[in-house]
């Protein structure tokens, strides 16, 4: 089953999503370097980046998104994964 990751660390919750597959890590590395839609390339930015463990607040600043926002992309992604994932099995 696919989850996303909550870390606790000094009081101070972090999510991340779980590991992505190479497919998806090409994928989204398109979308973030080549994409014309602003909104979905920070976006896929904020996915690589919890991929590779940055802790929310630290995404939020990098890309301009309050704490709030990044952890709502994070968790629709998760969703539409788990519901491709479902749709395979």
């Amino acid at each position: 089953m696919i989850s996303f990751f909550m870390y606790r660390k000094e009081g101070i919750m972090s999510l991340y999503v779980s590991s992505l597959t190479s497919k998806e890590e090409i994928e989204l590395s398109n979308i973030a370097r080549n994409g014309t839609d602003v909104k979905f390339a920070r976006r896929a930015q904020v996915i690589l980046a919890s991929n590779v463990r940055t802790p929310v607040k630290q995404i939020a600043k990098v890309i301009g998104y309050s704490h709030l926002q990044v952890r709502r992309i994070i968790t629709s992604s998760h969703h539409i994964r788990k519901k491709k994932f479902s749709k395979r099995t």
